[in-house]
């Protein structure tokens, strides 16, 4: 489904390496060793990110995105830490409900390391990524919402829908298919068809 209230995040952040002094400019998402990063310098190591944000989630929960990090970072949101994540080309998401001001300019400080670790990929047709090198968003959603889901289909007409739920409430799933309608206060639909 289409998310309605959303914010891009993506443009001029303060960035510093090793410690947090943010004594220059850069431009996410874009690694640091991009011209268009506006730093230029291939290198590991850690960096630090921080901007402000203003955004009213509606009382629903909130949620920060990033495309992607390399390699590993550290989320803050109003100096509140938020949790460790490892990324190279998996998404993040993080909840940051609680740390978030709905009503008030909002810091949010990143902390990237990318140690060039064994593990890391690297190789034929893998440069350097060093950063948060793609897009970062905010997205609201309702305070009982559809994490994930699956649609498991049988030549017999049943089609079975496995949801998980997120949020404070449990949720109520129903579908509609063919002609078809069925509900459950569970996390499994079931329809039967034709």
């Amino acid at each position: 489904s289409r998310r309605d209230r959303w914010l891009s995040l993506n443009g001029t952040w303060d960035f510093s390496f090793d410690s947090p002094d943010f004594d220059r400019k850069i431009t996410v998402p874009f690694a640091w060793g991009t011209v268009l990063s506006g730093i230029s310098e291939v290198r590991r190591g850690t960096a630090w990110y921080r901007r402000t944000a203003s955004f009213d989630c509606g009382g629903g929960r909130l949620f920060l995105h990033i495309g992607a990090v390399e390699f590993e970072c550290d989320i803050f949101v109003n100096r509140t830490y938020i949790g460790h994540y490892f990324s190279g080309f998996v998404p993040v998401c993080a909840e940051i409900t609680d740390a978030w001001d709905s009503q008030a300019e909002n810091t949010l400080c990143i902390r990237v390391s990318d140690p060039g670790a064994p593990y890391q990929p690297s190789g034929k047709g893998y440069a350097s990524r060093s950063g948060i090198w793609q897009s970062v968003w905010l997205e609201a959603r309702p305070q009982t919402y559809i994490n994930r889901f699956q649609i498991e289909t049988r030549c017999s007409g049943i089609v079975t829908i496995h949801a998980a739920f997120g949020g404070t409430a449990h949720g109520t799933l129903r579908a509609a298919f063919g002609g078809a309608t069925a509900s459950s206060d569970g996390d499994t639909v079931v329809l039967h068809i034709g």
